[in-house]
């Protein structure tokens, strides 16, 4: 697919992730304008950021001002959350541009609605809609293609993927607490032969090996976004991704939690949590950041065999602003691999991919 034409906007750069996001498009040197709905916070981003930045004041639930504000793009980048509340009006500003448009968003349930709701349009207008450009759910998406691809997938579909995630010494924004509880709070769905089918969060428990210094970790059914994009080029009977929490409100919810997910999100305990998440800092310092290790692993089984493959690395963050930098780059430089609502790994090449991005990637076939 051809590259297209327009400006590089980055819609809700003056947040946490949207700070990021501009710092490593800026040492890409991709050129890139700011847009969201302060523009004193723009203009001060701008000051900080050095150069000749342009920003562009855009009300996110004024069509008409939104739509004129991000009309020359070519590409837009939005790091607005949570996306469930705040995420459509910024694709819907892409698909009148005709430009292509990547997010953040973790979000299982917009993740499924933007594909079910847009893929068509999308497609029609011969632009690349890449949801989850992040470190949750990009990298997962990307090591489940390099598992499927190891088991021989495309010929026979394996029976199962699972994409497992663990964190040491993670120190989380305030934004991802919050989203983060409000997933667990919210119905999830697993892939079962060919549909997703409802899966509370937190109704499955299993173990997982992880590379040093994570080790075996239990871990708990959560909804993140690759049981929506794993299927798309992954052909696997079932799907589904898991979570070792870490300390703190989120894990000690979780641990009470179990397969009874739903009536604690309606008790006390999930109030608590709330507030004491709404009372966290924005987000990690950067020495935080720098001890935030994390492994992401996926495991592509067919009968007996089974292929492994994991992604390690340190600071969650930086690593989504370097997905996101990455991604626009190939927008860029001969445009994405594919037209409509496109998963990472359908978009990207993921050898190439990781390749580019300061993590370690390992694999492993075990036949038992």
């Amino acid at each position: 697919m051809a590259q297209r034409g327009g400006k590089v906007w980055v819609y809700g750069a003056t947040g946490f992730t949207g700070r990021l996001v501009c710092a490593s498009l800026r040492r890409r040197g991709v050129a890139f304008g700011i847009a969201g709905r302060d523009r004193a916070k723009l203009d001060a981003l701008a000051s900080e950021l050095g150069g000749d930045i342009d920003t562009r004041e855009a009300p996110l639930f004024d069509p008409e001002l939104l739509y004129a504000a991000l009309s020359d793009a070519g590409v837009i980048v939005s790091c607005a959350g949570p996306f469930s509340k705040l995420g459509e009006p910024v694709l819907r500003a892409a698909l009148h541009a005709g430009a292509h448009y990547l997010d953040t968003t973790g979000e299982q349930a917009f993740m499924r609605d933007i594909y079910q709701r847009y893929e068509a349009a999308a497609r029609r207008a011969g632009v690349c809609f890449v949801n989850a450009c992040a470190f949750e759910v990009a990298l997962g998406d990307w090591a489940a293609a390099l598992a499927g691809e190891a088991m021989g997938a495309a010929s026979e579909p394996v029976d199962e993927v699972t994409v497992a995630y663990a964190l040491e010494g993670f120190h989380t924004s305030r934004g991802t607490q919050l989203s983060a509880l409000e997933q667990l709070a919210a119905p999830g769905v697993v892939w079962e032969r060919d549909r997703w089918d409802p899966m509370p969060p937190a109704a499955e428990k299993r173990t997982f090996g992880f590379p040093a210094p994570f080790g075996a970790r239990t871990a708990i059914s959560f909804p993140s976004g690759e049981v929506i994009t794993v299927p798309r080029h992954v052909p696997a009977h079932r799907v589904q991704t898991y979570l070792s929490l870490p300390p703190g409100p989120l894990g000690a919810v979780a641990s009470r939690a179990g397969g009874f997910f739903g009536a604690v999100a309606r008790s006390p305990l999930m109030g608590i949590a709330r507030r004491r998440v709404a009372g966290a800092p924005e987000g990690p310092t950067p020495g935080q950041r720098e001890v935030n290790d994390f492994a992401v692993a996926a495991t592509a089984t067919r009968g007996f065999e089974s292929a492994h493959v994991c992604i390690t690395g340190t600071d969650v963050y930086g690593t989504t602003g370097e997905i996101v930098a990455l991604g626009v780059a190939r927008l860029l430089d001969g445009g994405p691999r594919c037209a409509g609502v496109c998963a990472p790994a359908e978009a990207f090449d993921a050898r190439e991919s990781l390749a580019q991005l300061d993590v370690r990637v390992t694999s492993s076939f075990e036949l038992s």
